[in-house]
């Protein structure tokens, strides 16, 4: 892997140039080489005027994960039953009617 996977350019004022790397061993080894990389970067002209190159660590953004888009899966009529004569044995009024508003709007997802 190269080192365009694990750096990025953060700010560039001009004279100052700031970096991030993905990692600890990636800052170590740009700082390492900052004299070499100084000049190498200065031959090119909108570089000309840089005069110190600062680098930061910080871990690469996660890419954000596709949501599922499955509509939620319901109680198959087995368990709707058993939700069913569960809400049955309830004494309170409100947990009963509960427990039978949730089996009764059981869907198969298969």
């Amino acid at each position: 892997d190269g080192l365009e996977g694990h750096c990025r350019v953060l700010n560039y004022d001009g004279r100052r140039l700031v970096l991030r790397t993905d990692s600890p061993a990636w800052n170590t080894l740009l700082r390492y080489h900052t004299p070499d990389l100084l000049t190498r970067l200065r031959r090119h002209a909108p570089l000309r005027g840089l005069a110190s190159l600062h680098i930061r660590t910080a871990p690469a953004t996660p890419e954000a994960k596709p949501r599922d888009t499955a509509p939620p899966r319901g109680l198959g009529p087995d368990t709707a039953a058993l939700v069913r004569s569960l809400a049955d044995t309830m004494n309170d009024e409100r947990l009963r009617l509960a427990l039978r508003r949730l089996a009764d709007r059981h869907t198969t997802a298969e």
